[in-house]
């Protein structure tokens, strides 16, 4: 916002401080509770171990609230990437010179996988890479971890006298 003397008196000028410490917060945020979920995730299904399932519906529950947790696990983690990912895309293209085609290919990582074959881009950005490989292998938590839960047919043994 300008205010009448031609001065900028927008959010940005009046705490460039909490400009640089957004992406951090939330990166560390998203860490926090991804992890949390990631636990929640563990010890519910831990604590299910040797446990007897009642009927078919708690089995169904178990499994649909475990791929809940997962579910928010992988976000959270999803969340976190693209915030480093776009984060780190600007740091290369302050310090780096690169053509148009190249920052387009940069950009496009996270939602066109075929960026991946322009070798500039690789070449240049070795650790940009890496993070957009990682976002895009990070929906396999969301199916690979409800399978962790397996369920183990046994005779119970009742006595009755």
């Amino acid at each position: 916002m300008i205010d009448h003397n031609g001065t900028s008196s927008g959010p940005s000028t009046l705490r460039p401080w909490l400009s640089r410490w957004n992406a951090p917060t939330m990166m560390l945020l998203g860490v926090l509770v991804g992890v949390g979920f990631g636990l929640g995730h563990h010890l519910y299904y831990q604590s299910f171990a040797d446990a007897f399932v009642q009927s078919t519906s708690e089995q169904q529950w178990t499994v649909r609230i475990g791929t809940g947790l997962a579910f928010l696990t992988k976000t959270a983690f999803t969340a976190v990437i693209g915030i480093a990912f776009s984060q780190y895309l600007w740091v290369i293209a302050r310090k780096k010179p690169l053509s148009l085609e190249n920052l387009d290919a940069m950009f496009a990582m996270i939602s066109n996988p075929i960026s991946f074959l322009d070798i500039n881009v690789l070449a240049s950005a070795k650790l940009l890479t890496l993070v957009g490989i990682v976002s895009w292998l990070l929906p396999l938590i969301a199916t690979v971890t409800p399978a962790t839960l397996t369920v183990e047919s046994r005779a119970k043994p009742s006595i009755i006298s």
